[in-house]
């Protein structure tokens, strides 16, 4: 379970995951998950947007990049207007 938060407090609505338990099938290969999620949010100058585990147990997103494993984690922000005078 993640979300987001903005200057450290939980933004409502933006909880996403699910509890899904991943192991190897037969062939050996790791069952991948992708979890999505979306939420709009005002953010104010200087504020600092975080993605935080809010789950109970551990989570290790791995990818590969080269035959190289790594942790990682993607986020697309988009800016829906600039209301600054």
């Amino acid at each position: 379970m993640f979300a987001l938060h903005l200057n450290g407090a939980p933004i409502p609505g933006s909880r996403f995951g699910t509890r899904v338990s991943l192991e190897d099938n037969n062939d050996g290969n790791i069952s991948r998950l992708q979890v999505n999620g979306e939420v709009i949010v005002q953010v104010q100058n200087g504020g600092v947007l975080s993605l935080k585990n809010i789950g109970t147990s551990t989570v290790h997103i791995r990818i590969e990049v080269a035959g190289t494993p790594i942790d990682g984690a993607a986020m697309t922000i988009v800016q829906l207007d600039n209301d600054v005078e």
